[in-house]
């Protein structure tokens, strides 16, 4: 799927996910975010109740990236979670690959994680 906002960012996606019940990704959030792109997914986390979150390791081939260095500062209203995720990054200047997220049911329901690849 093409991003809305730039048509050069294509969004691969596991589309049995967009029918589970609590997946982020599906979700739109209102935010005004000032900080490190790396905090994002957790910020939209606590104002989502859940559902998604920064990586923390897993399973991911990036889970050693964790982009803290690039600073955001943008004000999204009534955007798709996917698109606040990558819409608001200065991607001229970012890896080709721009974040990567795995999602999994656990104890505590529908879970996403992010890691942001970070600045080329």
């Amino acid at each position: 799927m093409r991003s809305s906002e730039n048509t050069a960012v294509i969004h691969l996606i596991d589309e049995s996910l967009t029918r589970k019940h609590g997946y982020a990704m599906e979700k739109t959030a209102s935010i005004h975010y000032s900080g490190a792109a790396c905090f994002l997914p957790d910020e939209l986390g606590k104002l989502l109740g859940g559902g998604i979150k920064r990586g923390t390791g897993g399973s991911s081939l990036y889970a050693f990236a964790d982009d803290c260095k690039t600073k955001l500062d943008f004000h999204a209203h009534d955007e798709h979670v996917r698109d606040i995720l990558t819409d608001h990054l200065p991607v001229s200047r970012y890896s080709r690959i721009l974040w990567v997220s795995w999602s999994s049911f656990g104890s505590n329901g529908f879970e996403t994680e992010v890691h942001y690849t970070g600045p080329r």
